[in-house]
């Protein structure tokens, strides 16, 4: 399964001060078993805002970790949030928020570690 993100909207337009993306977080489940014939098996909206920039990373067994961060003219020092995506039943996308985190930017998983690179410095969660 790969986990596609995007939003329910479009681009501001006219891209005044940026080009940022309008709508909700929408998370979705595509079956590329078969690499030629890619299959959607799930969409999940999310009410989080998709203005600011998001990550993904698989964590094993369908799970994905994904952060999003506030929108670029939100107030400064206005948390992002890391969220679990379960897709191991792809039809019924559950999402999870677990931490908030000021301007979240990199994820990287490695030997059951989440590592979150943001405004405030590194942080690390164990995933079970």
């Amino acid at each position: 399964i790969a986990l596609l993100i995007g939003n329910t909207s479009s681009w501001l337009n006219p891209a005044t001060p940026d080009a940022l993306f309008m709508g909700n977080l929408t998370l979705s489940a595509v079956d590329v078993t078969s690499p030629h014939r890619p299959s959607l098996r799930g969409t999940l909206p999310v009410a989080r805002s998709t203005a600011g920039a998001y990550s993904v990373v698989g964590i094993g067994h369908g799970r994905f970790a994904v952060s999003v961060s506030a929108a670029q003219d939100a107030p400064t020092g206005t948390a992002g949030v890391l969220g679990i995506v379960d897709a191991s039943n792809p039809s019924t996308l559950t999402w999870t928020e677990t931490a908030s985190i000021l301007q979240p930017q990199d994820l990287s998983f490695s030997n059951g570690l989440l590592l979150v690179a943001g405004g405030s410095g590194l942080s690390v969660f164990r995933v079970n």
